[in-house]
């Protein structure tokens, strides 16, 4: 669970406020895009790391 909060706070590093002001210089549907495709990249990302935290049951 820690690398997930170092994680979280890698995303909030990198979306700091230059690159908003970045992301406020794209048309609204390039925007609306960028951020559906890091909202994907997280979910994969959890469930990747609910994966791996899994332990294979004996059969």
């Amino acid at each position: 669970m820690n690398s997930f909060k170092g994680n979280i706070f890698f995303f909030k590093g990198w979306l700091n406020f230059s690159s908003l002001k970045v992301l406020e210089l794209l048309p609204a549907k390039a925007r609306h895009n960028f951020f559906e495709i890091l909202k994907l990249y997280i979910k994969l990302y959890i469930v990747q790391a609910e994966k791996q935290t899994m332990m294979p049951q004996a059969v």
